[in-house]
Formats: C-alpha cells, sequence, structure tokens
C-alpha cells in the first residue's frame, strides 16, 4: 500500500493523519509494506519543475514494486493523483481524504476512486465568529495566491458582498503580504476585528513559513 501525503512530517496535521492511518491498518498490512511518501507541497508549492522531478522519482521506485491501493491526504496529493495517476499507478484503486476544494465532476469517468471530503465552511466560519463576537465590526480573511490559497481566496470574495449586506459587518481579503508586512498590519488591528486563517503557504516574496510560526 501506498500512502500519498501532501505536506511533511514536520506539519502536525500531516504527522498525526500519518500516526492514524500507520494505527489503523497495521493489523491488516505489515508495517514494512506501508509505503509513505511526503510531497512536501507546503515547501514547493505550484512548483512545476519539483513536480517533474516527482513524477521520475515515482516511476523510478515503484515500476517493479506497485501498490494494490493508493491513499492520498488533503488537495495537493489528491490533485497529483487525478493528474498523473495513470501515467504512474494504472488501474490501482485511490482513496483519498482531507480534501478542502472538492469538485464532484473530476472523479465522474475515474474508476476505483473513493473517498472523503474535507469541504471548506468559510461561511459557517464567519457565522461562528459573529455569534462567538457579537461586537465585532470587521473581520480580516487571511490567503495567499498559492493553488489551494487562491481558491479560498476565491471564494471568499464570492461569500464577501452578500455577507456584508446581510451581517453589517465588514469583510476586508488580505492575500497581499511579506511575513513582517502581516504582523505590522495585524498589529494595528481594532479590538472590534477577527482574523480568520484560510490555507497560507507563502508571503509574497515567497518565503515559506510554518503553521506554527
Amino acid at each position: 500500500m501506498l500512502f500519498r501525503s501532501s505536506y511533511h512530517p514536520q506539519y502536525k496535521w500531516t504527522a498525526e493523519l500519518t500516526r492514524g492511518v500507520q494505527q489503523s491498518l497495521a493489523a491488516e498490512i505489515e508495517s514494512e509494506n506501508l509505503y509513505i511518501e511526503y510531497m512536501d507541497q507546503r515547501r514547493f508549492i505550484d512548483d512545476s519543475i519539483y513536480d517533474e522531478k516527482l513524477i521520475s522519482l515515482l516511476q523510478y521506485k515503484y515500476q517493479l514494486n506497485k501498490p494494490d491501493v493508493i491513499i492520498t491526504s488533503d488537495d495537493s496529493a489528491f490533485k497529483f493523483i487525478l493528474e498523473y495517476g495513470d501515467q504512474l499507478f494504472a488501474n490501482i484503486p485511490v482513496v483519498f481524504c482531507g480534501v478542502n476544494v472538492f469538485v464532484q465532476n473530476v472523479i465522474k469517468n475515474k474508476k476505483n476512486i473513493t473517498g472523503i471530503a474535507e469541504g471548506m465552511d468559510i461561511q459557517g466560519n464567519l457565522e461562528l465568529i459573529t455569534k462567538l463576537q457579537p461586537d465585532i465590526k470587521k473581520i480580516i480573511i487571511l490567503g495567499d495566491t498559492t493553488g489551494l490559497g487562491l481558491k479560498m481566496v476565491n471564494e471568499s470574495k464570492k461569500i464577501r458582498q452578500l455577507w456584508q449586506k446581510t451581517s453589517g459587518v465588514q469583510i476586508e481579503i488580505w492575500d497581499q503580504f511579506s511575513l513582517d508586512e502581516l504582523f505590522q498590519k495585524v498589529a494595528g488591528v481594532s479590538s472590534q476585528a477577527a482574523v480568520l486563517m484560510l490555507a497560507i503557504h507563502k508571503d509574497n516574496m515567497g518565503h515559506y513559513f510554518s503553521f506554527e510560526e
């Protein structure tokens, strides 16, 4: 079995998800038969050269040792297997999980693929913020312009106009900033504002930073 993770094991979400897969399959699969591949896409997001090297590596590693089943976690690994799965792992069943931006049509003509969509409830989070903090006048949504971040920012823009009219709460979307600029801007935010963080991988200087940071 092959487990394809979108990110890297230093990322807590990835570490916990990987541990869950290992524990759940321990009684069924010997540990040496579970192959784990980390795509490290938080550091190498939207990098076509890196993707090409991953394809070459996987072709070499699994040409004589094809997995029986592939599990993917999060959006990047799911997108990768949709684009290159037939080339690398033809006719091998795929189970996906943790996909935020999921469109049903992408698997419509795909055989042997199933999974769980995590979803992206931006509006639900806005409603939760105003419920928990009824005096809020402004909500700042943080995102970036990389693949997943851009999809979430675009979804936020669709929600913003109608939400402002019905709730009376102003929505600002910040997706262009260096990390230092972000710290300075957030330091000046009033107590009647809240911040909702979407997917952020890099700042506008191309610098990667972790969720912990």
